[in-house]
């Protein structure tokens, strides 16, 4: 369970750095930042929603 509540907390910590760059208009960088940010956030939630199921191949 500590592990899902991990990464709920690195999706939230993800979103902020995301809304951090858009807010900072002064950086060129910001919009590759936020698309590599975006995806990992992508792969954080894919794994939070196939958590049961890594568990599951893991123990077998």
């Amino acid at each position: 369970m500590t592990q899902k509540f991990s990464l709920i907390a690195q999706i939230e910590a993800v979103d902020q750095q995301i809304a951090a760059c858009r807010r900072d208009k002064k950086n060129s960088v910001n919009a590759y930042q936020i698309t590599r940010l975006e995806a990992a956030r992508a792969t954080l939630a894919w794994l939070q929603a196939n958590e049961p199921l890594i568990k599951q191949r893991l123990a077998s």
